[in-house]
């Protein structure tokens, strides 16, 4: 019987703070979803942030009979992540790591992104050996509970094969930790139930040939059906066998706390390319030449998945050309050093002279051109399923074939689509371990509908099963989906001792009940998630917005982007915001019953960055759906007055100019009155949104003096470059010695360059009016400044200071006219020009890659930059934004501190002689959020021309 929500929260606020028990509306249904087709509303969503919150979570789940669900980043394919009782998310905290024995393991907890240790393992030139398509946005918690695997790491570098040691957290509350040498003893002692059980079933099986054989020979291919049985036979300590047992366990077993994988090579040099085949039966018969050539990825794509990416601009063009039956390979070779992969190069043609290509093999070692065939592949599942019809939902199933039966199974995997009706299924993945993926799109409106997909997969259990004696889940593990089959594919005995091993662990069935185990045999078709259409009157008239949210209709939940938002742990996410908006289309009365909670989720705390965007394979930026959606609850009086406001921006300048003079002399006279009145306007900003006045909030800009100056200069000779200072700048002036408004020509003169200085007051690239929604306002303003543009040579680039602003003018269509370039482009230019001008005056320089850097695919161009001048340059490795966001620093200042929270924790830890930044108002909230003084870079290359 479920606990009512008022005593069950009284129970956890006993130990865990209310901010992180979270029981809104709005939460529990942000958590009802994850990256499958399955729906199920939790009762609550709570937060640990250490071991003896969830063992307290434990008691209380065990006394009142409430189901604990353990949720990472919520990727989860197959309905793991998704649970009635208490979500326990993970992602809040847990992110500690340890390297040890020089990279060649790493210790870790269950919050922490996949790639990220990976990063964090590469000065060892080491990774870890799971490499899952969402390793940017899993968590290792997630990747350990599934047995994840992915591209390269087969069966012999999975989770399984290269744990070294676990901390697990049991459902009796008793701590298993392999890292103390004692484990074996202690768990003789203090749970000898447990431990007796466990050598029990070990003896059983190895008493049972037959039943060792299966099992041995079902763990030589891919296989996360059911429990990982292959530790009774691995090991002989219960210690580790239990440890093993808990890897693809999701969450039903234990909760792990902590784990330390072995790590493996990560060699430097790579050979990355595209095979493509006239049809997927000779692309699969290609495999074991291309194994003995020590290919270390053999990535499958079928002509239906490449349909749905081929139209992105970084796809190759001659991939749409491939006839309807093609199929591609995407292969990847690696080498300790450069004469290998030099040798190898030379030989390579002749080495698959005899595959049947429909045109010549494509590969590169380039790192930029390699990463863009991955993301082909890394991207397809979110890709195709951005192409389904409307209100259907996506559905990836992960089979496993032995090698051998790998081109028969694909095409009477294939037939089944034919014969069930899904005529656009696809079909990719890990073909040298005989993994394959399959895509298929369904709805689930209508009986009818329900019946086609049950009796689908029921085929395709008899195909696996039956005909190749294959694995039903490869990597994906097993969730709700496959549930009621894992007996069909084990067997009555094997099955019954999953049971034993379920009983053993959890006696009174509280973790993550229904997954894995699940004596319903129609778990597979209830609890579906509905995708609702988006009707006309959900969608604003204006074409760009109206193509934002037909963008967001394609989202399929997957959570690639939640990562990289400023707000995930303050409020929301961006497919959160989304699931929400759904919400209010499938029910449109929890807008009225929730107003206020989904303006600040939805609204308020959404920085419009479009951060999101960047990880998100088909290019979702949920910001703009945020924008159209306030643009259409704008009322007439708050659009006639933001249209009056572009007429008057320039005293709008000089009014913020006046409040930050005002506010700097104050605190010159009264510095004693700065912390105060800090802490006053942040209280009142809590109460009234009024903004907040930090301390480090600069004087005004000295933007008028340099105007009247340049107003003085000849205008005889041509000007090398135009230079369009920003609103920004002509406003917030700099606690460095120099205004940002003044580098650029200072920089040109100290070059002995012509940099005319427009008189831009009053102009605007039109992003404020844009983030705020205002659409027919934004119109006008890049009207008012493209007139002013007009009047300039349209041959001599116009340079802008920051790169938000820049970005802008890039890519709104209203400026193509114009040569726009970004301040990083143009330090380049002078660079090449100029190269002896710029010393090496830094040792270190530390660079935050803002999301507007991201946005211009500028990194690599701001890291070349600042090479010149600094003995090293560190850029941060993670996509983050400081959630400044304009004003909304300033008026929504919690978002900023919590997205820079992680920042400043890391910064906390190493000293820089500089601290970097491209855009003025992240070089406000980086130093407010992370007590360092953050620079823009032209600060730094002028004082290395100084």
């Amino acid at each position: 019987m479920e606990l009512k929500k008022s005593k069950l929260i009284s129970l956890v606020q006993k130990k865990i703070p209310k901010e992180r028990i979270l029981s809104k509306e709005v939460d529990l249904i942000s958590y009802s979803y994850d990256a499958s087709f399955y729906f199920l509303k939790p009762q609550l969503v709570v937060r640990p942030l250490n071991l003896d919150e969830v063992q307290f979570l434990l008691e209380i789940a065990n006394e009142e009979k409430i189901p604990l669900t353990f949720r990472a980043a919520g990727t989860s394919l197959s309905g793991q992540a998704v649970g009635e009782g208490i979500i326990v998310d993970l992602s809040f905290g847990w992110k500690n790591y340890e390297i040890l024995h020089n990279g060649e393991s790493i210790r870790f907890e269950p919050g922490i992104i996949g790639n990220h240790l990976n990063v964090f393992l590469k000065p060892y030139k080491r990774k870890i050996g799971p490499d899952p398509a969402s390793i940017n946005a899993c968590m290792m918690g997630g990747i350990l509970a599934n047995n994840a695997s992915g591209m390269c790491c087969g069966v012999e570098f999975n989770s399984y094969h290269t744990l070294k040691n676990i901390k697990v957290l049991l459902a009796n509350g008793y701590v298993l930790d392999t890292f103390d040498p004692d484990c074996e003893e202690k768990l003789q002692k203090y749970q000898p139930e447990i431990y007796q059980g466990i050598l029990k079933i070990k003896r059983k099986i190895e008493n049972h040939p037959e039943l060792k054989q299966k099992i041995q020979t079902k763990f030589q291919i891919k296989n996360t059906t059911g429990y990982s049985l292959n530790a009774f036979v691995d090991f002989e300590r219960a210690t580790d066998i239990l440890a093993h047992l808990m890897i693809g366990s999701e969450g039903t077993l234990g909760f792990i706390a902590e784990a330390e994988l072995r790590t493996i090579p990560d060699p430097t040099f790579k050979y990355t390319g595209l095979l493509c085949f006239e049809d997927i039966f000779q692309a699969c018969e290609s495999i074991p030449l291309l194994k003995k050539l020590n290919a270390v990825a053999i990535e499958l794509m079928d002509r239906s998945s490449i349909r749905s990416v081929e139209n992105s601009p970084y796809v190759p063009e001659y991939l749409k050309e491939l006839p309807e039956t093609s199929t591609v390979l995407l292969v990847e070779f690696e080498f300790e050093n450069p004469k290998d992969l030099e040798e190898f190069q030379k030989d390579f043609p002749q080495k698959i002279q005899n595959l049947k290509l429909v045109i010549p093999s494509d590969f590169s070692s380039d790192e930029e051109k390699r990463n863009i065939l991955w993301n082909i592949r890394k991207g397809l599942f979110p890709s195709v399923g951005a192409v389904r019809k409307k209100g259907t939902t996506v559905i990836i199933e992960d089979v496993a074939f032995p090698l051998e039966k790998l081109p028969y199974a694909t095409l009477d995997l294939q037939a089944l689509f034919k014969k069930h009706g899904y005529e656009n299924a696809i079909i990719f993945g890990h073909a040298k371990d005989g993994n394959l993926h399959f895509v298929i799109t369904q709805k689930f409106e209508t009986k009818e509908e329900i019946r086609q997909y049950d009796e689908f997969l029921k085929d395709v259990v008899s195909l696996v099963v039956d005909k190749y004696q294959g694995s039903l889940k490869a990597e994906h593990g097993t969730g709700r989906n496959i549930a009621p089959f894992v007996e069909k594919e084990w067997g009555r005995e094997l099955y019954e001792i999953m049971h034993e091993i379920k009983t053993l662990l959890d006696p009174n069935g509280i973790l993550n009940p229904g997954v894995i185990l699940n004596p319903n045999p129609n778990a597979h078709i209830e609890n579906l998630k509905q995708i609702p259409k988006f009707v006309e009157e959900n969608v604003v008239a204006n074409d760009f917005w109206k193509i934002q949210n037909e963008l967001s209709e394609k989202c399929i939940e997957c959570g690639f982007c939640e990562s990289v938002c400023p707000s995930k742990n303050l409020t929301t996410t961006p497919r959160k915001r989304i699931i929400l908006y759904r919400e209010t289309i499938r029910n449109p009365k929890f807008l009225d019953a929730h107003l206020h909670d989904f303006e600040h989720y939805f609204f308020e705390t959404c920085v419009k960055c479009g951060l999101c965007e960047t990880p998100c394979p088909v290019k979702i930026n949920t910001g703009n759906l945020v924008k159209s959606i306030k643009d259409k609850e704008h009322g007439l009086l708050s659009n006639q007055i933001a249209k009056k406001s572009v007429k008057f921006f320039y005293f709008i300048e000089k009014f913020i100019r006046l409040q930050l003079s005002l506010v700097f002399f104050l605190k010159k006279i009264f510095s004693f009155f700065v912390s105060y009145f800090e802490s006053l306007t942040y209280r009142l900003n809590q109460i009234l949104k009024t903004p907040v006045y930090y301390r480090e909030l600069p004087p005004p800009s000295k933007w008028k003096k340099l105007i009247k100056n340049s107003l003085k200069t000849s205008k005889s000779t041509k000007p090398d470059f135009y230079y369009f200072p920003t609103c920004l700048s002509r406003v917030f002036g700099t606690h460095n010695g120099y205004d940002l408004v003044e580098l650029v020509p200072k920089i040109a003169e100290k070059l002995s360059l012509r940099v005319e200085v427009l008189p831009t007051q009053g102009l605007c690239c039109s992003q404020p009016y844009e983030s705020k929604g205002f659409l027919d306002a934004q119109k006008e303003m890049i009207q008012k400044t493209r007139n002013f543009l007009e009047r300039v040579d349209p041959k001599i680039p116009i340079i802008v200071e920051n790169t938000s602003c820049s970005y802008v003018f890039k890519i709104k269509r209203e400026y193509k006219d114009f040569q726009f370039l970004d301040s990083i482009e143009w330090i380049e230019i002078l660079q090449k020009q100029f190269p002896h001008r710029f010393r090496k005056v830094y040792q270190t320089l530390y660079v935050q890659n803002i999301c507007s850097v991201q946005k211009l695919n500028a990194t690599k161009k701001l890291i070349s930059i600042l090479t010149p001048i600094a003995q090293k340059v560190e850029v941060s490795s993670f996509s983050e934004c400081c959630g400044f966001a304009g004003d909304k620093g300033i008026y929504t200042p919690d978002v900023m501190k919590s997205s820079t929270q992680q920042i400043k924790e890391r910064l906390e830890t190493k000293q820089y002689d500089g601290y970097v930044s491209s855009n003025l108002t992240c070089e406000l909230g980086l130093t407010i959020g992370t007590k360092k003084n953050f620079k823009h870079h032209l600060y730094y290359i002028f004082m290395s021309l100084l």
